[in-house]
């Protein structure tokens, strides 16, 4: 009897002094009216895959009175939305990536009314998406500053029999100005974001593909100027973009597996003679295409046939150091 009432006070005890179980709370719920337009089905390819992030635009300075590392709200939110496969006017290369960013004041967070998304740039690539990589490790560095958050994106070219691939790397703490904003402004006139849906769709493809000006992309004649053969980028009306830089990735295999991490871009590729390849990227202080490369270990027969080569990008981890663990 004693052991049975002994137990049943330890229960009790221990029932009371329980931790919570943590739920996550619905803070905010964006108004259907403010969602961005979805780009019609008739501009990507058949195996397209969106991908799709959400980053603050910025994080609070270490000596800032505020909470150090917390996302500061007076700069924002970034929307990425990347097409693997959008369909172009182009004869030789008629599928492309479209990455498109967006930004919304973060105001609504603390109460305030929320703003529609706005478009900040949009990118073609010079072919299709096949992996992308977001990292968001903000590795410290020597001097003691955070690494910047950067999103890689594979992509491949066909050329005849060949397949060529390279990355596209975006610093996502480089939001700039563009430098021929202003020029590009002054030749067309600062209405141009007015054109309408009564405008024809070449005048818009025309302004975006010369002077990198984008046109409403609540319009679906913006999927048109996108799509044309001479489009390559385009700013939205403040003019800004992250910088970005493409970096070529040697050989012709398949490419299997594909990580970033601060500066070391790793990769691996199908029936490769090693079983990974490790690129040294210069992207400090600023995005540069100089790179060095150094190689894995040999990939045995074995390991070959028995397709073992999936879990080498593994090998960065989301743990913070000052190398790969």
């Amino acid at each position: 009897m004693l052991v049975a009432v002994g137990a049943a006070y330890i229960f009790v005890l221990a029932w009371f002094n329980r931790q919570p179980i943590p739920t996550t709370a619905l803070l905010h719920e964006s108004d259907s009216k403010l969602k961005l337009r979805t780009t019609g089905s008739s501009h990507l390819g058949t195996k397209n895959k969106d991908m799709h992030w959400l980053e603050p635009l910025r994080y609070l300075a270490p000596n800032d009175t505020r909470a150090a590392g917390a996302t500061d709200f007076d700069a924002g939110l970034l929307h990425i939305r990347l097409h693997t496969e959008f369909r172009t006017a182009q004869a030789r290369q008629p599928l492309g990536g479209l990455l498109k960013v967006y930004r919304k004041p973060l105001g609504f967070a603390a109460g305030g009314s929320e703003d529609e998304w706005e478009l900040l740039f949009v990118d073609r690539l010079p072919g299709p998406a096949k992996l992308a990589y977001l990292d968001r490790t903000r590795l410290r560095q020597p001097a003691g500053q955070h690494a910047a958050r950067r999103l890689a994106v594979l992509y491949y070219v066909a050329d005849k029999e060949t397949m060529a691939y390279a990355t596209r790397i975006y610093d996502l703490e480089s939001l700039h100005r563009a430098d021929y904003f202003d020029a590009a402004v002054a030749r067309v006139g600062a209405r141009w974001w007015e054109l309408g849906s009564g405008a024809e769709a070449a005048v818009l493809a025309g302004v975006a593909a010369e002077h990198g000006l984008c046109p409403d992309d609540s319009l679906r004649l913006a999927d048109s100027a996108y799509a044309s053969a001479h489009f390559r980028r385009c700013v939205g009306r403040a003019g800004l973009r992250l910088r970005s830089v493409d970096v070529g990735l040697p050989g012709a295999q398949d490419v299997i597996e594909f990580s970033l991490r601060g500066s070391t871009l790793l990769y691996s590729r199908l029936n490769d003679v090693v079983r990974f390849r490790v690129v040294e990227l210069e992207l400090e202080p600023e995005l540069s295409g100089g790179f060095a490369q150094t190689l894995g270990p040999d990939v045995s027969e074995y390991l070959r046939d028995t397709g073992r080569q999936t879990f080498l990008a593994q090998l960065h981890s989301t743990r913070p150091g000052s190398s790969m663990d």
